[in-house]
């Protein structure tokens, strides 16, 4: 799914005001989310709780930066577990 907007419109997420891209990500189908609340933060990777699975994050960038592998993101970045991104 995050193929089919790229480059327009693109993927993305809002957390805390701040516009954050998501320029690749993988699907683990079939995985048990432990929630059924689409959005919810599961880990630090970071795995997002889907309908159906989880959508892990992989490659991001926050708006006027350059774009990171998940891991570099991270270690100036961070999602508390369990909220939820809009």
């Amino acid at each position: 799914a995050v193929r089919a907007f790229d480059p327009w419109p693109g993927n993305w997420f809002e957390h805390h005001g701040e516009r954050i891209k998501v320029l690749q990500a993988r699907s683990e189908e079939g995985k048990d989310n432990g929630t059924n609340n689409a959005g919810v933060v599961m880990d630090d990777r970071p795995s997002i709780a889907c309908g159906s699975g989880v959508l892990v994050l992989e490659r991001l960038q926050r708006a006027g930066r350059k774009p990171q592998d998940a891991l570099e993101f991270m270690l100036g970045y961070s999602f508390n577990i369990g909220e939820t991104l809009t």
